[in-house]
């Protein structure tokens, strides 16, 4: 008897599970593709925002102008940030994984979560190895990473410094710090820093000095060139983040602000008009062709501002 029952529970669960994958198989992942391009390929990359569903507590798209085009799709805002090769990937949407390429609105289904870092480790090596891709001037020399001691958990872009490369590393207790390709510490940057990351845009007055972005394990925080010069020490209202880059979005004091990282300048100076700032967003036809717009989150409710502190909000 108890044989039978579990023979049945068996063959239930293959059942189950064969339903499941015809489920599956049945769904038209290039019908919902074309489905989907439909509602918004008739507005241009710089008119497609998002907007957040208080209900399902994801963002979809909507025009400039507030009209909604499509269902909550997504948790994450960022989704809709503008990338190299201006697509938009939309993960599992009902069962499939579909990439736009948002300058001709053609789409492929794939595997969005395909992508895997070139860059390897190295035991061999105490620093790291560059590859250079083009030679101007020292300050804008660029290079790539070709491999990295396997002692460092990351290592960043490097840069070009009285004729040697360096380059800000994470070490093993996840501080960070600034090496040679030989793995010797520059002064001053040995890894008492919390954080620290190259300000790609913002060269000095006389466009001639790399600076960066610091978190010391005392808390102390501003910005710091490779001579150990600083700016706005203990000035901001809060710690910077990459993640926001070119912006870093401030909060202190009963205030927010958002701070321009490109210029050490304050874009949003801090006020109380707007409250919670929670990330910024890269919207528009191409990387030469940008408007940057920022999460503004009050209660349950999210909705997007520009940095002229225009705001957008779906229509009622």
């Amino acid at each position: 008897m108890k044989k039978t029952i579990i023979l049945l529970l068996l063959s239930c669960g293959t059942i189950a599970l064969h339903a499941q994958d015809l489920e599956l198989q049945s769904i038209d992942c290039n019908a919902e593709a074309k489905n989907f391009v439909a509602k918004i390929k008739k507005y241009s990359p710089d008119n497609l925002l998002p907007y957040y569903d208080k209900a399902s507590k994801k963002w979809g798209f909507m025009t400039k102008y507030g009209k909604i085009l499509t269902e909550p799709l997504t948790h994450n805002p960022s989704d809709f940030n503008i990338n190299i090769h201006n697509r938009f990937y939309l993960y599992n949407h009902n069962g499939c994984d579909i990439s736009i390429d948002l300058n001709d609105y053609t789409y492929r289904i794939d595997n969005v979560n395909s992508i895997v870092d070139g860059q390897r480790n190295n035991a061999l090596l105490k620093g790291f190895t560059i590859r250079t891709v083009a030679n101007t001037n020292e300050v804008n020399q660029d290079a790539e990473i070709a491999t990295y001691s396997n002692i460092y958990h990351k290592i960043d872009k490097p840069v070009m410094y009285n004729g040697k490369w360096y380059a800000v590393v994470t070490s093993g207790n996840w501080k960070r710090g600034i090496i040679d390709q030989d793995g010797n510490t520059l002064p001053n940057f040995d890894f008492q820093y919390n954080s620290l990351f190259l300000l790609t845009d913002y060269k000095g007055e006389n466009n001639n000095q790399h600076w960066f972005y610091f978190e010391d394990a005392a808390k102390n925080k501003g910005f710091i060139n490779l001579e150990g010069e600083t700016k706005l020490k203990n000035e901001l209202l809060s710690s910077c983040s990459i993640k926001d880059y070119p912006y870093s979005l401030q909060s202190g004091g009963g205030k927010s602000g958002v701070f321009d990282l490109r210029t050490l300048t304050w874009t949003i100076e801090p006020q109380t008009e707007f409250k919670n700032f929670e990330r910024v967003l890269k919207i528009g036809q191409s990387y030469d062709a940008i408007t940057y717009y920022i999460v503004v989150s009050d209660g349950e409710e999210k909705y997007l501002i520009d940095i002229n502190k225009n705001i957008y909000k779906p229509k009622k």
